[in-house]
């Protein structure tokens, strides 16, 4: 007969390992997420996926208010280049965890503290005392890609004096060395 001290030791030591390696991954890829991150970035494209009451906005717009696809075309471009001249700028990720991030088009900038979440997956932004978590969508040595917090807003489309529509905007930026 087999020893059941033996045989539990041996489970609960399989156990302790599979929990410790885990773990030290987990770090790993923080760090390794938080080392990658350090330095200067510039701030490019912004993509961004605008939806009304769940439909998609150039769908919308052709359908409700009787435009030819390329006007509507033309609606949502303006739009899309308008978030993007908004966006210009860097960013600039310190080793000691602090973040100095400026616009091209303004004076505003913006001085604050970031971290990486323990898998590696989440910017965590600490400004004043605001925390954006922000999904980090992809990361290489020159690259990254992050989204942006969904946005929400209703509009009154038919100028009666009520809002009646949700307006979404799914973004993420990229980001470049």
């Amino acid at each position: 007969m087999k020893n059941p001290i033996l045989i539990y030791s041996l489970i609960l030591f399989i156990g302790l390992s599979t929990v410790l390696v885990s773990s030290c991954k987990k770090e790993d890829e923080a760090n390794q997420s938080e080392n990658s991150l350090v330095g200067t970035w510039t701030m490019g494209q912004t993509s961004v996926d605008i939806t009304v009451d769940g439909i998609d906005v150039i769908q919308y717009l052709t359908t409700n208010f009787d435009i030819s696809q390329e006007v509507a075309q033309g609606a949502v471009d303006s739009i899309v280049n308008e978030i993007n001249e908004s966006n210009k700028g860097t960013i600039a990720f310190k080793a000691d965890n602090s973040y100095h991030l400026s616009f091209t088009n303004t004076t505003e900038e913006e001085d604050g503290n970031w971290s990486v979440s323990s898998d590696g997956n989440t910017l965590n932004l600490y400004f004043e005392n605001e925390e954006s978590n922000l999904p980090i969508l992809s990361l290489t040595a020159s690259t990254v890609l992050i989204g942006l917090p969904t946005e929400y807003e209703e509009v009154d489309v038919d100028d009666d004096g009520l809002n009646e529509t949700i307006l979404k905007l799914d973004m993420e930026l990229s980001l470049s060395k």
